[in-house]
């Protein structure tokens, strides 16, 4: 069986000794390690500003009524042959509920 005591890895003076100087090393790590986050940080900054102008004109070459008849028109076309599926649908359901009910 293996024995892992502690004391005979790490006395505990020595340990505390550690301890008490271990917090100070990091203390010293920590605020060398912000200085560096800090000079990263002026090191890559950037200040971008954009100025943007936009301007358009519209000349009316057909009355709205015009464009609104042409819109609804082709949305007619494009659907004409869904609504004459469906039509066909309906009509063809009426036959067969008419001729199942009759016979």
């Amino acid at each position: 069986m293996l024995n892992l005591d502690s004391s005979r890895i790490l006395p505990k003076q020595k340990y505390r000794v550690l301890f008490y100087s271990g917090s100070s090393i990091f203390d010293v790590i920590r605020s060398q390690m912000r200085q560096f986050e800090r000079h990263l940080k002026t090191l890559f900054f950037v200040s971008i500003s954009v100025q943007h102008e936009y301007y358009f004109e519209t000349n009316q070459s057909r009355p709205y009524e015009n464009i609104a008849g042409g819109i609804v028109g082709e949305v007619k076309t494009r659907f004409a042959f869904i609504v004459n599926l469906f039509d066909w649908a309906s009509f063809t359901g009426l036959f067969t509920i008419f001729t199942v009910y009759m016979f």
